[in-house]
């Protein structure tokens, strides 16, 4: 009868750990899930939080939300958002030299300094209009007016004055890629010939001081905005760094818990691996919080650095 019974007692055990064991394997549902990208806001990224009782299992369903969220909003803040702007004010220039007169004009620029040192507000360019004799090459300031579709404001129809970084052709259209000099990205969009109103031949330094206006609050938004960025793409790498290492922790947890179902591994090592991969859950969970803060951060700096330009360069 005692060797009955210690079976029976054997079995008993032996089905509760099965039942724990199926409990535990059918609540391993955790994810890290997120909204939809933002086209040009940095959205939260939204974590399913098992409640303390279940057990989370990894998985490798990580939206690329975090890592797309403010490449596009953010890529466009010191390029589209800070161009060199021409004023409205074009006339032609008597001193023209061998050139006939009205294929020069002057202009002066905006404030917004994505040209500095080379160009800033209350300097004057002189500018050779298209068609031009010699062609386009990379190093070369024109003045373009951007496709309404690469505009920042898209009610703004105003010229950028921009450095070309690189020229491709297709079709035998050259297509030109440009870059102010103190902006550490691209235009947003590539610029052909139709779309550019002259090219930077001679710069005038501080013969217009009455274009000089006080910006100092808008360089100021627009550090602060950059240096947001640099740490938030540091924390961004370090997350999808500590992400992976939970996914193979989670690959390595499901092959245990295969090799106990056959087995081959004792219950306790089991639930030791486990506590061990809800601690590293409960630790990204936490990082991620932290991410989503940083780019609330970054989202109300955006907003004060677009109001700063509306209020400065387009009204």
């Amino acid at each position: 009868m005692s060797g009955i019974a210690s079976k029976k007692h054997s079995l008993v055990t032996l089905a509760s750990i099965w039942v724990g064991l199926l409990l535990l394997m059918s609540a391993c549902n955790f994810t890290l899930a997120s909204n939809a990208t933002s086209a040009s806001r940095i959205e939260p990224v939204n974590a399913a939080r098992p409640a303390p009782a279940t057990l989370p299992a990894p998985t490798p369903n990580l939206p690329a939300t975090v890592e797309a969220m403010v490449q596009q909003r953010l890529s466009e803040l010191l390029s589209a958002n800070s161009p060199v702007l021409s004023t409205a004010a074009q006339f032609p220039d008597f001193t023209a030299g061998n050139d006939t007169a009205g294929e020069r004009y002057r202009s002066g620029f905006a404030c917004t300094g994505s040209m500095r040192p080379t160009i800033d507000c209350g300097d004057e360019g002189v500018f050779l209009k298209p068609p031009f004799l010699e062609p386009l090459l990379v190093g070369d300031i024109i003045s373009f007016s951007s496709d309404v579709s690469c505009r920042y404001y898209k009610n703004q129809n105003i010229s950028k004055a921009h450095r070309i970084t690189s020229i491709r052709t297709e079709s035998g259209l050259n297509y030109y890629t440009t870059k102010g000099d103190a902006t550490s990205n691209t235009d947003s969009c590539e610029t052909t010939i139709g779309q550019i109103d002259g090219k930077l031949v001679e710069i005038r330094k501080g013969v217009r001081p009455q274009d000089i206006i006080d910006t100092a609050e808008y360089d100021q938004a627009k550090e602060s905005v950059s240096h947001l960025k640099d740490q938030y793409e540091d924390r961004r790498v370090q997350f999808d760094q500590n992400k992976a290492a939970y996914d193979s922790l989670g690959e390595e947890y499901q092959d245990l818990v295969a090799r106990y179902t056959d087995g081959e591994a004792e219950y306790k090592v089991v639930m030791d691996f486990y506590q061990q991969l809800e601690k590293e859950r409960v630790a990204l969970n936490l990082q991620k919080d932290q991410l989503n803060d940083l780019a609330g951060e970054v989202n109300t700096g955006i907003k004060e650095v677009d109001r700063l330009y509306q209020e400065l360069f387009t009204q």
